[in-house]
């Protein structure tokens, strides 16, 4: 466990680094990113392939986990694991919902040539969304939670 978290942290830290090590788009202002100035529209592209394909990892090792619950083992499973495991799958939910206007306008970002595509300047608004998915959590647990709800 503590090997993966270490390499969680590693591999961050070396995609985080990218930029400062040379790809960003300081040489070549045409391949700069609208909403994230900077940063190169090749390494945007990156990084959200990147989290999408760590989230789609997510989304399958939950959806496994749920089926294995839900099947062979729902005899010894008790009503509190299933409810913490649905818990748990409406916060991915949340999650997905609420960053996947992001995701999508980074893509666009990426895709678009230089000033042409308007609703890159609307950005904020996008990312104001994703940053509900905080505000989101207690609310999900509290509601999902009588221990929570006391």
């Amino acid at each position: 466990m503590v090997l993966l978290i270490g390499a969680c942290w590693l591999v961050a830290a070396a995609v985080g680094s990218l930029p400062v090590m040379g790809w960003n788009c300081i040489s070549d202002l045409r391949d700069c990113s609208t909403v994230l100035p900077l940063y190169s529209k090749r390494y945007v592209l990156f990084v959200v392939t990147i989290f999408t394909l760590i989230l789609l990892a997510i989304v399958g090792l939950y959806g496994r986990i749920y089926c294995i619950v839900r099947s062979s083992h729902a005899d010894i499973a008790s009503a509190q694991t299933l409810a913490l495991l649905k818990t748990v799958t409406i916060v991915l939910g949340a999650f997905i919902v609420c960053w996947l206007p992001a995701f999508v306008i980074l893509l666009l970002d990426a895709s678009c040539p230089l000033r042409s595509c308007r609703v890159l300047y609307r950005a904020n608004y996008f990312f104001a969304f994703a940053t509900l998915n905080s505000a989101a959590n207690p609310v999900i647990y509290t509601l999902r939670s009588k221990e929570m709800r006391r």
